[in-house]
């Protein structure tokens, strides 16, 4: 099934939060959390819309040229029962976070895969896209005491690399989707744009394929996914990982910490198709809802 898709070329470097981490740190995707929130807070901006988005999208997660990443699946590596190919490769398969798309492919499909290849997208995606840390300096505006401070940003090879992500949605919401990132690619995306991280610019695709199975009896996710209730999870979770989300959020001009959640991480393996939620992770305290995205992006498996 095509998707619609959106590739960010990072001009500047880009400051990507971690969760439990501070400044110093930077990620090299964008969980679909933080990607949707991000999108509606511009389609307000821009329009004035505050209701929820009809769609679906994946996280933003790395490509190199023509080589798109995915999260590495949730699934026994195909192979693994020859004892030299454990051997070899086994620590590889235990690192790697990502693949590419071709062996994503053959991976779901229980087909052998050329682990040699799999260093080598590897070492493609270490070349091209690094995490840096950097001093950086604070003015206090009251008593104009500097204060020293790392950050940390994530440098793509420009021209070369970036994120993309994949979007299940009708022709009204592309257009608009398109209309959005035109304007993001010159504001940034991120944290620190105030200093100039996080610019980029677009290339949008009509007709993105992404691997499945169409005789598959398990769903991978390509989003992080949090649960409607229990019952829906029940029975369901084959190979997971959970993840601890949480942020700041501004509410009536104030900076209001957001309750954490936990959620399903990229490349988690369900029994059954699951759907998921946007979650209200509003504080206690009065005031507007505050939303956090966690609808399931599913292809099939075997």
């Amino acid at each position: 099934m095509p998707y619609y898709g959106v590739k960010m070329y990072f001009v500047s470097p880009v400051h990507i939060g971690k969760h439990g981490i501070g400044m110093e740190g930077s990620d090299i995707i964008i969980h679909s959390d933080t990607l949707y929130s991000i999108i509606f807070q511009m389609r307000v901006k821009m329009y004035g819309i505050a209701e929820h988005l009809p769609i679906k999208i994946t996280s933003a997660f790395p490509f190199v040229r023509d080589v798109y990443y995915l999260p590495k699946p949730g699934l026994k590596p195909p192979g693994f029962h020859k004892e030299e190919i454990r051997a070899e490769y086994a620590k590889t398969v235990k690192s790697t976070s990502f693949v590419s798309l071709d062996i994503f492919d053959k991976w779901i499909k229980e087909e052998e895969i050329d682990y040699k290849k799999l260093v080598e997208i590897g070492d493609l995606l270490s070349s091209n896209i690094k995490v840096d840390v950097r001093p950086r300096t604070a003015i206090d505006r009251l008593s104009s005491d500097t204060v020293l401070y790392f950050g940390g940003e994530t440098i793509f090879r420009k021209g070369e690399a970036g994120l993309y992500f994949a979007i299940d949605c009708q022709k009204d919401e592309w257009k608009m989707l398109r209309e959005i990132f035109s304007l993001l690619q010159e504001e940034g995306i991120g944290g620190e744009k105030s200093s100039g991280y996080g610019r980029f610019k677009t290339e949008f695709i009509e007709d993105f394929e992404l691997p499945t199975v169409n005789d598959g009896t398990k769903y991978i996710t390509l989003s992080l996914y949090y649960p409607i209730n229990k019952e829906e999870i029940t029975n369901a979770a084959l190979s997971y990982q959970l993840v601890q989300r949480s942020g700041w959020s501004l509410r009536e001009g104030k900076h209001v910490l957001q309750k954490r959640v936990l959620m399903f991480s990229e490349g988690s393996v369900f029994g059954r198709e699951v759907v998921g939620e946007i979650a209200d992770v509003s504080p206690d305290e009065e005031g507007h809802p505050i939303y956090k995205y966690g609808k399931a992006f599913l292809v099939k498996v075997r």
